[in-house]
């Protein structure tokens, strides 16, 4: 296992693209429930056009790169381009199994959807809202917290400063959730529509 290091990337950067990552997941997170984001089960009773998916159709997958980016700037040159290329490649197959789903449960609403919204650049004009979801910030966030301690924590290994990562491992660790943030568990599923 290559030691983490910094050959010639400022701290800052790393931290930047996984703060970017962390809030990307977050954004989407607080309209899919983390519920939803924790379940194996594919949820494609609902059609959200709202919050980033007026931008992007896989935000997540689009966070998880810039996750991916900043781990891997800790790492030798290869982990960089391994990382991003195996995250897309997984991003890819994911958000084409979730789009058939969308595809087959919405018909033409989701057809316009995927005409007018990128699956992973996100578009600089997004789309109207069409979704009465609203947001649950503190479940979003909570339930991506995961991410956040990480970064800094790999920061303090390569800045070779043990000691502030050794709490920032405990926490890494501990998979500690934001407190007052519950993540309910699903609700039930409607049964789908006769053919």
């Amino acid at each position: 296992l290559a030691t983490p290091h910094l050959d010639f990337t400022p701290l800052w950067i790393p931290l930047v693209l996984g703060l970017v990552g962390f809030l990307l997941r977050g954004w989407g997170t607080s309209y899919l429930r983390g519920h939803v984001m924790a379940d194996r089960r594919m949820h494609s009773d609902r059609l959200i056009v709202a919050g980033p998916f007026r931008f992007v159709r896989n935000p997540l997958y689009l966070g998880n790169l810039f996750l991916v980016a900043g781990f891997a700037l800790y790492f030798p040159f290869p982990a960089l381009l391994i990382g991003l290329l195996g995250m897309l490649a997984v991003g890819l197959a994911l958000g084409h199994v979730e789009a058939e789903g969308l595809r087959a449960r919405h018909g033409a609403d989701y057809e316009a959807y995927a005409h007018r919204v990128p699956a992973f650049l996100p578009t600089p004009r997004p789309v109207p809202a069409t979704a009465t979801v609203a947001p649950d910030w503190g479940n979003g966030l909570a339930s991506e917290f995961w991410s956040l301690p990480m970064l800094p924590y790999l920061a303090c290994i390569a800045a070779r400063l043990y000691l502030p990562g050794i709490p920032l491992a405990v926490l890494l660790l501990a998979g500690l959730p934001c407190p007052g943030s519950p993540n309910p568990p699903a609700p039930p599923r409607p049964p789908p529509p006769p053919p």
